[in-house]
């Protein structure tokens, strides 16, 4: 009985007013569900937003697994299932936040079809990034260990994730949608969850910065350190909520979707890195919760590819068509679902009657009603039975194509003619459009990008996707910050207003830096306060940064200022954008070790013990040494890359070195052995060429003692040795050795300082060229020239020498020597599709050269040819070669050696 009365309040409260001379009539009005308002910045003009089911989307972790739920998307995509909230944990997160900031399924495709997966763990900045006496630095040393004060430093992880932050950086601000310290702003509200270590809870991660966020949910345990966010230390969600389908219920979601693409249980064999052992207690630790969240779904996508592991990044293209096949097997239960919603909160569904209408109207025209048969009523007209669930669906298909500003249906019912009058109001008329704000790109490029006609009315869908490919342009150009600001319409003209932000920056603060001083910092960074913020040159900026070698990791976040109204004075409008570079500072005490063994030298170890932030001016203080059979050396080096804001770089060396050598008379058996003892002062300044070159001049004062050990072939005693050299070196290789794509070129010119020389005065001059080239990744050329030219007074010290394996096949070390010489070579290197533990190359070379003892000497009859063959690979402690040459009329020689040439 109380339902019944309720029903009829509702009918009498629902019916329109009866005025007078409409006793015979009645009136009944309808209109489509709306919930919320849609308008500027985001759409041309203000309208409402139809109402539907609200649907929530729950992404799992999985690691490469999770890759899969891109063709989830792409599914969801195709039938029209259109999402409000999403939630992500670790890759589920990652892509989640991708999507969510306005990349299509099909993009996440390319996207994650070009990153290198094998190298996002390998945190070593890129050797073309680095200056040209850190890419030496880095290519004589393998082993190297930090110290705070005087305990060694042990990581957190594997690796701080500086490579993977720089990534996610560069999607999210290229993205359509920036979500401007808040996670609702994006294209679909997003949810990150991580965990905390510190206290062991769940974390929602609904603000901030879309990198960290996604940075931190995925940040796997002793794989990929933590991050510190306010007074956490978070790291991926998958240990606490590996299926977030409880966090997508918490924001008022009518059908929850869940996406399962956790791993199943590593096998005993597949157990074998930490962070495997790690993963697989996780994965035990939550199979209970995992479970109590796939029943708490209304609909859930479960890969079905079961013997992929979460470390298989290969095929990805399987990968993504198992994922859309798992979508596609559930879209029926799906779409019933989302009926059922609608149904159910269709306001008129008590009211679901069907009425008899003898005429339909669109705007005064008679039309007909698709679907509806006539019949013939009791009083012989002719009607059709229409349900007023129709009226409201067809008025809402009407209102979502955009063209309309308002829907309305009116029941004209009575006894002769009932009729349904639909009332569509079409949108105004666009007349013209106008920009300001804008310096990047013109008027008529930015309105070459629209596509909402002029002297047409506006569609509130197309003039979304026009102020989005506005934002499009701007981003895919690196200007990240750019916004629509202000869009504005002016009725009585029919004129647009597009105001844009284009994103100027107004102060650059530095976090983390607790020695580094701000100079070095900034020095690097190509932006300036004042500039139009440009993620192309902000990413070369941390790149700089990070090649410094001074921090594990750099990353940086963007905040807004509140109020960007044109200044008073001016007229133009105040920068906004804060750039925070956040930055975590190694400890910058430490020990680099290196060590080598070859058939010609024999064994020789190599350290370096010091500071490379002294003072916190980037500069390097570093005691050296060598301790070997036939080498021996002590240096003391101070190096300044940069002097302050200029490419200006110093550098001085106290060192002594000792050595011994075999001498030689043009056959394969030594005449004799001497100890070579030098010591003195090196003093070097130069200017740096962007990273790939430097140029510098160079004096050398050194004190050269020379004693025989046995034979002949060598002069002794004691000389002084005074230069001065100008050298120019170009270094794009972008590995040594094994070298696949670059180029190197050296220049030295040097000669004897008159006033300081006791010896005749002299000079010399040497040149090197070499190339790498590498087709189908696997088939490399190398060829190399060298040469150098040089006085008749230049001492046996300073004269060129020629020989070893690495130079010539079938000399000895330092066989020939002379005042003039020439070496060209051709390698070939072929790199095995399989490793033998480390990567393998096979690799032929032919040599032809020749050196001369003076001028009176040279002659091409002179000129030597030598073949041979070696098997490297590139191990951590250095490339290792066993190798066989011959060169003309000698027998076969067979060498080893194995680390890096310091």
């Amino acid at each position: 009985m109380r339902f019944l009365l309720i029903v009829a309040v509702f009918l009498l409260a629902r019916s329109p007013a009866v005025h007078p001379g409409d006793s015979q009539k009645t009136r009944r009005e309808f209109q489509p569900a709306f919930a919320g308002t849609l308008g500027p910045p985001h759409y041309f003009l203000e309208h409402r937003q139809l109402r539907r089911p609200r649907v929530g989307l729950a992404l799992s972790g999985g690691g490469a697994r999770a890759l899969a739920q891109v063709g989830v998307l792409l599914a969801l995509e195709e039938h029209g299932i259109p999402i409000d909230l999403i939630a992500g944990t670790s890759m589920g997160g990652v892509i989640g936040g991708l999507y969510a900031a306005g990349y299509s399924a099909r993009q996440l495709m390319d996207i994650t079809r070009n990153i290198p997966w094998g190298e996002l763990m390998v945190d070593t900045p890129p050797r073309s990034t680095l200056f040209i006496a850190q890419k030496a630095e880095r290519d004589r040393s393998y082993l190297q260990i930090r110290f705070n004060g005087f305990k060694p430093y042990i990581p957190p992880a594997l690796t701080p994730g500086q490579k993977l932050i720089t990534l996610l950086t560069d999607l999210t601000m290229r993205a359509t949608y920036r979500a401007s310290a808040n996670f609702d702003n994006l294209r679909i509200p997003f949810r990150a969850v991580a965990t905390d270590l510190y206290s062991g809870k769940e974390v929602i991660i609904a603000d901030g910065d879309l990198a960290e966020a996604l940075r931190a949910s995925v940040a796997m345990p002793l794989l990929l350190a933590p991050v510190s966010r306010d007074s956490m230390l978070l790291v991926d969600g998958g240990l606490v909520d590996n299926i977030p389908v409880s966090v997508v219920r918490r924001h008022h979601i009518d059908v929850a979707i869940a996406v399962d693409a956790t791993s199943k249980l590593r096998t005993r064999t597949e157990l074998n890195a930490p962070w495997e052992v790690a993963d697989q207690v996780t994965s035990i630790m939550q199979r209970d919760h995992n479970e109590r969240q796939r029943q708490a779904v209304d609909v859930l996508i479960r890969l079905a590819e079961e013997q992929r592991t979460s470390m298989d990044f290969s095929n990805l293209d399987s990968l993504f068509e198992a994922g859309y096949r798992a979508a596609l097997a559930t879209m029926d239960e799906l779409k019933e679902k989302l009926s059922a919603n609608i149904t159910g909160s269709n306001s008129n569904a008590l009211l679901d009657d069907a009425i008899e209408i003898a005429h339909v109207y669109v705007n005064g025209s008679l039309s007909d009603w698709p679907g509806a048969a006539k019949n013939v009523h009791s009083n012989g007209q002719s009607v059709m039975q229409i349900r007023t669930q129709e009226i409201e669906s067809r008025l809402a298909e009407h209102y979502g194509t955009g063209d309309y500003a308002a829907v309305r249906a009116l029941v004209q019912d009575d006894s002769v003619a009932p009729a349904l009058h639909l009332e569509l109001t079409p949108n105004p008329i666009l007349e013209a459009v106008s920009f300001s704000g804008n310096t990047v790109f013109s008027d008529s490029v930015l309105l070459s990008r629209m596509q909402s006609p002029l002297r047409k009315p506006i569609n509130h869908i197309r003039s979304h996707e026009d102020l989005q490919a506005i934002i499009e342009l701007y981003r895919s150009n690196g200007y990240a910050l750019a916004e629509i600001h202000q869009v504005s319409f002016n009725r009585e003209s029919g004129e647009l207003s597009i105001d844009i932000e284009e994103g100027y920056i107004a102060d650059i603060k530095i976090e983390g830096a607790q020695r580094t001083k701000s100079l070095v910092i900034l020095r690097e960074f190509p932006l300036k306060v004042g500039d139009i913020f440009d993620s192309n040159r902000s990413a070369a900026g941390i790149q700089n940064i990070h090649s410094l070698g001074l921090f594990d990791r750099v990353a940086i976040n963007i905040t807004r200022r509140l109020g960007d109204a044109p200044s008073a004075s001016t007229g133009e409008r105040q920068p906004t954008a804060e750039i925070h570079i956040k930055l975590e500072e190694k400890p910058f005490q430490l020990i680099r070790l290196g060590a080598r063994y070859d058939t010609e030298r024999f064994g020789r170890l190599w350290f370096e013990l010091g500071d490379e932030n002294l003072l916190g001016l980037a500069s390097t203080l570093f005691v050296h040494g060598v301790v070997g059979s036939k080498d021996n050396a002590a240096i003391l080096s101070w190096r300044v890359d940069r002097l302050l804001r200029t490419y200006l770089s110093f550098s001085a060396q106290a060192r002594y070195r000792y050595s011994k050598h075999f001498t030689y008379d043009g056959g394969p058996r030594s005449i004799g052995e001497y100890e070579d003892r030098r010591y003195g002062v090196f003093f070097s300044i130069g200017q740096q060429v962007r990273r790939f070159g430097a140029v510098s001049a160079e004096v050398d004062l050194s004190t050269i003692r020379r004693r025989g050990i046995t034979g002949t072939g060598y002069p002794v005693g004691r000389e002084s040795l005074n230069t001065l050299t100008f050298r120019s070196v170009v270094d794009t290789q972008d590995r040594v050795p094994f070298s696949r794509r670059g180029r190197y070129a050296h220049l030295a010119y040097t000669m004897a300082l008159g006033e300081l020389q006791s010896e005749p005065s002299f000079f010399k001059f040497i040149a090197r060229l070499e190339a790498s080239a590498t087709l189908r990744k696997r088939h490399t050329l190398n060829p190399r020239f060298m040469a150098g030219t040089s006085d008749q007074f230049t001492p046996f010290s300073e004269q060129f020498r020629l020989g070893g394996q690495e130079e010539f096949y079938g000399l000895h070390d330092q066989e020939l020597i002379g005042r003039h010489f020439v070496l060209m070579s051709l390698e070939y290197r072929y790199r095995f599709p399989t490793k033998f533990i480390f990567d393998t190359y096979l690799s032929p070379r032919i040599d032809f050269g020749a050196v001369w003892r003076d001028k009176n000497d040279v002659n091409y009859r002179k000129f030597k040819r030598a073949l041979g063959i070696s098997l490297g690979w590139d191990s951590p402690l250095g490339p290792i070669l066993l190798a066989i040459g011959k060169m003309e009329q000698r027998r076969y020689r067979f060498t080893f050696s194995a680390g890096f040439r310091f």
